[in-house]
């Protein structure tokens, strides 16, 4: 008691925010409670072929100095086969 309780909280950025409301007896449970819940919504979503939206960033610099060597960078695969769009690119041009 209280029964577990799902929430639509509201429309964001490219996604739909939902809370879940689940009552632990004891607090030091807590975390293994939330762990689990966890674990098995992303299975669910993946049984279901549910994908979660990554924003993909896109940084750059500009100004920096001559010696600088431009680099690209790939970030290393997000865990659990998650999928993402993030990359940064140096940009050594002078323009502001």
């Amino acid at each position: 008691e209280p029964a577990p309780a799902v929430l639509f909280l509201k429309f964001g950025e490219s996604a739909l925010e939902f809370e879940v409301r689940v009552f632990v007896r004891e607090v030091a449970n807590r975390l293994l409670v939330t762990d689990e819940l966890h674990t098995l919504i992303l299975q669910a979503l993946r049984a279901n072929q549910i994908e979660i939206p990554f924003p993909q960033r896109d940084m750059h610099w500009r100004g920096l100095p001559d010696e600088m060597p431009v680099q690209r960078f790939s970030p290393p695969a997000p865990p659990n086969g998650a999928q993402t769009g993030s990359r940064i690119e140096l940009d050594k041009s002078n323009s502001t």
